[in-house]
């Protein structure tokens, strides 16, 4: 049926199709499809279709910013949060056909109690298909003839076994795996557990990306991994279901269990037992690892490989001790592979360090950061000049 320009009656009739099986036993499942930004104009009816448990599917297309070119009227993304409904947003086309089979299965079987609704946010944007499979292939968990202990690398330079010369799994196993995660809520599209080197707590990190922005997700994990960063990449195919209210039906196990993301965190003193105040520093300095010569420059040490481009903000309560040594310079050194070492750039002036506290923010008084630095800079010597010279009488 045909509606044109009107959302909300549209909306009104796949509700009213969507209770026929209630009332009259006849198991209709409607689909709407319409643009995502002119969903807002049939909230209203939206949600009175969800309140009485209709069962049906609306597809919005393209949501987000995939046809900004047409202006700011096409540029909306419809992350609605209603009970009763459960939200898609497919990357890969063979997302689309999981999605739609596992709808229609639980319509007719009756298995979408709390999830009758079905809202599919679609693009338009063009996603290069073969990535699925390509990055499927590369993990260790689809690989066969693999020793328990043995190790990849990416290329022969990495150590371990070369990744390209150990067989995998077949495609149509791979896809099945991964169509029973993407319907649980999201897959590992990049897994770098298995490779050598691959460390948390020291050189990984996780990347949760939906929808179009997969391809930047994917040039973003290459990027660091050139940087001696392993970032796996996960594609949330449903928000709902990997850590939103239907997720919590089963503590997340998804989420916890199958991709091994728990939340926690990776906190590590330079050395002796970690006390509370060290804790603070280490979550203010999370994502740097800094040393001042030998010496770590705060009262505890965090070790990441991310610290060449945070910058360490201190409170003046928990500010640790600035060093004293006026000779000494400050070099960050992140944790990086073998072949993809990567350091910082040694920085003489304590101030100009990324992971070391800033002046204005020290607790020490300025005449000890004087003392600390060595001379005063050109620049303050000039503005001390500068100054005087604007005085009464100077």
């Amino acid at each position: 049926i045909r509606f044109e320009i009107a959302e909300a009656n549209c909306m009104t009739a796949v509700g009213s199709f969507g209770k026929m099986d209630d009332i009259a036993g006849i198991p209709f499942l409607p689909m709407m499809t319409v643009y995502d930004f002119f969903i807002k104009r049939a909230l209203d009816q939206l949600y009175y279709n969800l309140y009485w448990g209709s069962s049906f599917i609306l597809v919005g297309t393209p949501s987000g910013i995939t046809l900004s070119p047409e202006g700011a009227q096409h540029s909306w993304k419809s992350d609605i949060q209603i009970p009763n409904l459960i939200t898609w947003e497919p990357a890969f086309a063979i997302e689309m056909e999981w999605i739609l089979c596992d709808a229609i299965r639980r319509h007719f079987s009756r298995d979408n109690k709390g999830r009758t609704g079905v809202l599919i946010r679609a693009v338009t944007r063009a996603l290069n298909q073969k990535d699925l499979t390509t990055w499927l292939k590369r993990q260790a968990q689809f690989k066969t003839d693999l020793p328990a202990d043995a190790k990849l690398g990416l290329t022969a330079e990495d150590g371990g076994l070369h990744e390209a010369e150990v067989p995998t799994k077949p495609e149509a196993e791979i896809l099945a795996t991964v169509q029973q995660h993407s319907l649980a809520g999201g897959f590992r599209l990049i897994d770098w557990r298995g490779y050598n080197g691959y460390n948390p707590g020291e050189n990984v990190v996780e990347l949760f990306v939906m929808g179009a922005l997969v391809p930047e997700a994917i040039a973003a994990s290459e990027q660091l991994l050139d940087r001696g960063i392993y970032a796996n990449v996960t594609v949330v195919s449903s928000p709902d279901l990997l850590c939103g209210e239907l997720g919590r039906r089963d503590g997340f196990a998804h989420l916890k269990q199958t991709l091994g993301v728990d939340g926690g965190l990776h906190l590590r003193p330079g050395s002796g037992p970690l006390d509370a105040l060290g804790a603070v520093n280490l979550a203010a300095c999370r994502s740097s690892r800094c040393t001042t010569g030998r010496s770590a420059c705060s009262t505890t040490s965090a070790r990441s490989s991310a610290c060449r481009s945070s910058r360490a903000r201190w409170s003046s309560s928990a500010s640790p001790a600035r060093p004293s040594t006026s000779t000494s310079t400050t070099r960050c050194t992140p944790r990086a592979s073998s072949r993809r070492a990567a350091r910082c750039s040694a920085r003489p002036r304590w101030s100009r360090c990324s992971c070391t506290p800033r002046p204005s923010r020290c607790s020490a008084p300025r005449r000890t950061t004087r003392q600390a630095t060595g001379a005063t800079s050109g620049r303050s010597r000039s503005s001390a000049a500068a100054r005087a010279r604007h005085r009464p009488g100077g």
